[in-house]
């Protein structure tokens, strides 16, 4: 183990100073001298020397080890010190890359454990033997990959102290037994993401305290779950499974209920709402993906409202009353017409998701949205027509891709200093880029892909400071699962937040995609710059010249395509030796001499390269007589070498598609903009004074 591992234990591995102290840390960060009873000294030398780890002395109980996010391996010892440490009540192995058939039985050893964390590893096996856990107050066995029943005699369900259970992301299959509704002290209850089937047993409304119940990503059926009475919910995700019937009224007079989402099941029917759902304190609801038609129902304290798939035919008049209103999605409805005046006027609106509708513009002035608190409409896939409407001047994010738009580029979108993103393609505009888009000082993403534009890049482009992006900079927040501990009234849990699903496990990268225009000019050298690019797509535009030789430094490009455009000269030998490249496509240019010869050359097919008649040599059944033709450098002049200077970004995106869109404008809503939103949805609040 290295020595940064070894700082990471000396800063969580804990005893206590007596028996009814809290939990203190090292004054040695790497000899680590802490409280303990001198017969647990032996024990804990010996479970030091396993982990190539720390020792410790004194008199009195240790109580807790903390070993999360230390990149430890292998299996675990089933005759290891570790289980011989019984005094612990705190065990920490979660974030980890242990491994083994199963969980050792002599956990069962550690009959004082109230807190075990072993999320995020690769555990599998069946439910582990933990029936002698007795005091077991919090369990956390997510993101691992346990498998089999929870049976009715499964040692969970003889755990009556327990308060937290986490099993999420696995792979259980089977019912959920009646005996669930032994564990009446459960607080939260997380199963989502496994493979449980069948009805939800009626003994879940046994489960009184329970405040958070996540059921999400199985295949449970039946009607909606007995909750009604459960009067400490707050949290209830249901999502993704296949209840059916209807929503219940009485689930509404919940008095502590702020998060409801069913989305993704065969719900029919409309919300019957309570009289007093004035009152109610519902702040978000979920309902997409059901066969429910009526949103004319709706708590008037709602801050995000999802309604997405949910054959909805008419804009619901319904939310001008939502004053609270922070989020609301209506994509991939039936709604036709326009956008009404009103919703502009909301005065907390943030993000409005009108993708996949039938919409045609903007009811009122054309001035309507200018003044509006809207940082990120997505109206892409309608029938949106006419010129690039007006927009906020809040505006971060605007997409409009797959409509019917004319024109140019208004002049007037370099006015709005706040635009991150602007997403324009498969419309009809024409014209040039504008040049003074190089006021757009936050400009990150430019998609103008597939539309009629002309001209050369601009220049100006340059200037537009967070189009630049260093090596070791992500261009997207990238999937990470963190947890955090919070201490109220002497108990400990922990909870979940996700981020953005961007590329889990991917390196930084960046994209250019200016394909299906009518660009012109040279590719410029300075290209070669763009080192964290792992795509560039020029293709389907009048490109000329030769292909620049710096190409071969992009060492972390995977997908290059340069098709149909008038490029000429050879293909530089470079290319040949990018480890990474995986698709190269340059057919239908004007292009001369032998093919380069590499491994990421000669396994592409043979029509990447089609339609130029003077190349020769593999994949291409035309032989090459003679010496290979050496790469022809490009002549420049001083205005070629100005002209480079717009491609000197780190991270312009142009063309990105219709998928990486919506899961942007989502993620970048909840991860950057309203970071609260996914405490809310996640994450337990501080508890209501009951």
């Amino acid at each position: 183990m290295n020595t940064m591992c070894l700082h990471f234990l000396a800063l969580l591995l804990f005893c206590s100073v007596s028996s009814t102290s809290s939990l203190c840390s090292f004054q040695n960060p790497v000899v680590g001298l802490v409280a303990c009873r001198p017969h647990q000294i032996q024990a804990f030398n010996e479970f030091q020397n396993e982990f190539d780890t720390l020792h410790c002395d004194h008199s009195d109980p240790f109580n807790g080890v903390w070993l999360s996010y230390n990149h430890f391996s292998g299996t675990i010892n089933p005759n290891g010190s570790l289980f011989r440490l019984h005094q612990l009540r705190y065990l920490d192995l979660s974030h980890n890359n242990f491994i083994s058939s199963s969980l050792p039985s002599e956990f069962g050893n550690l009959n004082r454990l109230e807190y075990l964390y072993l999320s995020q590893n690769e555990f599998n096996g069946s439910f582990p033997l933990v029936g002698n856990l007795t005091k077991l107050v919090a369990l956390d066995l997510s993101y691992n990959r346990f498998s089999g029943t929870l049976s009715p005699n499964t040692s969970l369900f003889e755990l009556h102290h327990l308060s937290y259970v986490n099993l999420d992301f696995n792979m259980f299959s089977s019912s959920l037994p009646s005996e669930i509704g032994n564990l009446n002290r459960l607080e939260l209850l997380s199963l989502s993401s496994n493979n449980f089937f069948g009805q939800v047993p009626p003994t879940i409304s046994n489960l009184t305290s329970l405040t958070h119940l996540y059921l999400s990503q199985n295949k449970l059926t039946g009607n909606f779950p007995l909750v009604q009475n459960l009067t400490n919910l707050s949290f209830l995700i249901l999502s993704d499974n296949h209840f059916s019937g209807t929503i219940p009224s009485s689930l509404l007079t919940l008095p502590f209920l702020s998060f409801l989402e069913v989305r993704g099941n065969d719900l029919t029917g409309s919300i019957a709402f309570p009289n007093s759902s004035s009152s109610s304190g519902l702040e978000s609801l979920l309902l997409g993906n059901n066969n429910r038609s009526n949103s004319n129902m709706i708590p008037p304290n709602l801050e995000i409202l999802y309604l997405s798939s949910c054959r909805i035919s008419e804009f619901p008049n319904i939310l001008k009353i939502l004053k609270n209103l922070e989020f609301i999605d209506l994509s991939t409805n039936r709604i036709k017409g326009k956008v009404p005046q009103w919703l502009w006027s909301l005065p907390r609106l943030h993000t409005v998701a009108l993708s996949n509708n039938f919409l045609n513009g903007f009811a009122g002035p054309a001035e309507v949205s200018v003044n509006s608190s809207v940082k990120i409409l997505a109206m892409q896939q309608n029938r949106f027509e006419g010129t690039i409407p007006i927009l906020p001047l809040s505006i971060n994010i605007f997409s409009a891709q797959g409509n019917r738009f004319t024109g140019s580029i208004p002049l007037s979108i370099c006015d709005y200093k706040s635009i991150t993103h602007l997403l324009l393609p498969y419309n009809n505009l024409t014209g040039r880029i504008p040049q003074c888009l190089s006021n757009v000082t936050f400009l990150q993403m430019l998609d103008v892909a597939y539309n009629r534009l002309t001209g050369k890049l601009p220049r100006s482009l340059v200037n537009c400071s967070s189009l630049q992006m260093n090596e070791d900079e992500a261009l997207y927040t990238e999937f990470h699962r963190s947890n955090y501990r919070r201490k109220e009234d002497g108990e400990i849990y922990t909870f979940a937040i996700q981020r953005s699903n961007h590329g889990a496990n991917k390196s930084p990268y960046a994209t250019i995609d200016f394909s299906g225009n009518k660009l012109e000019g040279q590719i410029p050298e300075s290209i070669g710059v763009l080192k964290a690019l792992i795509a560039l797509n020029l293709s389907n535009n009048a490109f000329t010249g030769h292909i620049p030789l710096s190409l071969s430094n992009l060492g972390k490009l995977e997908s290059l395509d340069l098709s149909r455009n008038q490029l000429s000269g050879t293909i530089p030998n470079g290319i040949a030796s990018l480890s990474f490249l995986e698709y190269i496509d340059v057919s239908h240019n004007q292009l001369k001499g032998e093919i380069p010869k590499g491994t990421q050359i000669t396994g592409q097919p043979r029509s990447s390269f089609d339609g130029n008649a003077g190349l020769c040599g593999f994949p291409l059944d035309k032989s090459c007589f003679g010496t290979n033709v050496p790469p022809a450098q490009q002549p420049k002049d001083e205005d070629e070498e100005k002209e480079d200077k717009v491609l000197s970004w780190k991270a312009v995106v142009i063309g990105y598609g219709f998928g990486v869109l919506l899961g942007l404008t989502i993620a970048q809503l909840i991860a950057s903009y309203k970071p609260e939103w996914l405490i809310k949805i996640m994450c337990q609040r501080k508890r209501r004074n009951r």
